[in-house]
């Protein structure tokens, strides 16, 4: 999928936009905060950057996930969201991870890197068709971005491979 900083940024900019005042990034952080903590999700995430670029935004995978379990309980919004994701082996910053795997088309994620910052967060349907959200988030690594995603997809390829014996 198309995905693009400048809009995001954008986007997040205008949730602050009044009619005499224009939107901008501090504003949109303290309304992204209300949100979070009106529906309760797990502590208090640093979000002053609504591209994600840059070394500002302060969020664990923990969050991540528990964001990505509230967002998937949304009939209102969920579907659009889902299908902004890439899915795995088909589209997108994932088409060309996991072809011929368990995992193709079995992910569907949003991939994040800046210098030495490799992210991918989304949802893996299992080989019994349980769902879970997951968040990789790696940084700080010298072994360069190629190991890197060579790890990612071992953890995808299992998320996916998973059985829970009944």
């Amino acid at each position: 999928k198309y995905s693009t900083n400048l809009a995001v940024g954008m986007m997040f900019n205008t949730l602050s936009d009044v009619k005499k005042s224009p939107g901008s990034w501090a504003r949109s952080s303290i309304i992204v905060g209300d949100w979070w903590n009106k529906n309760n999700l797990l502590g208090k995430p640093l979000i002053l950057n609504g591209s994600g670029m840059g070394n500002i935004n302060r969020i664990s995978a923990a969050q991540t996930v528990d964001l990505l379990n509230h967002v998937w309980m949304q009939k209102r919004y969920f579907p659009e969201y889902l299908g902004a994701l890439s899915v795995s082996g088909v589209d997108g910053t994932l088409q060309r991870r996991w072809r011929d795997t368990q995992a193709e088309r079995r992910l569907r994620a949003k991939t994040g890197a800046i210098r030495n910052v490799s992210c991918l967060s989304g949802y893996a349907v299992s080989k019994d068709n349980e769902v879970f959200a997951f968040s990789i988030m790696m940084n700080n690594y010298k072994s360069g971005g190629y190991a890197v995603k060579k790890i990612q997809n071992q953890i995808g390829l299992l998320l996916t491979e998973f059985y829970r014996p009944t």
